[in-house]
């Protein structure tokens, strides 16, 4: 097509991430669209609103990232600005190593506690769904960890301003995550643990999978190597993700004004 077309290849690069950019995003709505009246129609609203909460609870563990995801990104960008892959590669391993550093240690420690925290007094539920629901934390928390880590991939895309894939990692776990759960109200009974495993297992293993291929074809030159990690690098990353995690927890925190009615 014409319009995707242009002299610049960058400015071209950004063309076309825009217009798929627009389909994918639309087939992700289409996707969550289908995936909520699907998982109600597996449990029932009141055990989804459970599930909902919890999920929610645990994903605020996230902010642990401490903006690293976006530090990579815009150093990465600048790495390869100037064709300067082997500090690509470093930045690239240095990021997995301190988030891995971070979440393997979180995750193994939450794992072990979240049996001793009473679910059902949290979630204001009944006593007899404490134990589904310790187990379904677990599950949430494993995959959250995973994920964070996993996540490095679609910061390296959207260094080499390949947003448009970053998105498309994205709506394949919510689509394995949809078959998934259309499996599940086919061959059994309602369960929030087998619902844990569907929304928690399915982004992690699309995440492995592009992972693996990226870094084995497109991406080998900056492939993560534990050899390449620069703790100087680190402190780098940390000081310009730092900024966006301010940010962030500003936009999070600030209260929207509110105008008076006359």
């Amino acid at each position: 097509m014409k319009i995707l077309t242009s002299d610049n290849k960058r400015s071209e690069l950004v063309k076309k991430n825009a217009f798929y950019g627009i389909i994918v995003k639309g087939i992700s709505i289409i996707i969550s669209l289908m995936l909520v009246p699907l998982t109600i129609d597996y449990v029932n609203s009141e055990m989804y609103g459970i599930w909902l909460t919890l999920s929610t609870i645990i994903h605020w563990i996230g902010f642990f990232d401490i903006g690293f995801g976006l530090g990579l990104r815009n150093k990465l960008g600048e790495s390869l600005a100037i064709n300067d892959l082997k500090k690509g590669k470093v930045l690239v391993s240095s990021t997995y190593f301190v988030l891995s550093s971070i979440f393997i240690p979180l995750g193994f420690s939450l794992y072990f506690i979240c049996p001793y925290i009473n679910w059902a007094d949290v979630l204001n539920v009944s006593a007899s769904l404490n134990s589904t629901l310790s187990t379904c934390a677990r599950i949430v928390l494993v995959s959250l960890c995973s994920t964070l880590i996993l996540k490095v991939i679609q910061n390296v895309l959207q260094a080499y301003q390949l947003n448009v894939y970053a998105s498309i990692i994205e709506t394949s776990g919510n689509f394995v995550s949809l078959i998934a759960i259309y499996v599940l109200t086919k061959t059994t009974f309602p369960s929030l643990v087998y619902l844990a495993y569907a929304y928690g297992g399915a982004p992690v293993l699309v995440l492995i999978i592009f992972t693996l291929a990226l870094f084995r074809h497109r991406f080998k030159e900056i492939r993560p190597n534990i050899k390449f990690v620069d703790f100087h690098e680190i402190k780098s990353i940390f000081n310009l993700g730092g900024q966006f995690f301010v940010i962030q927890i500003a936009c999070l925190v600030r209260k929207p004004s509110v105008n008076p009615v006359l």
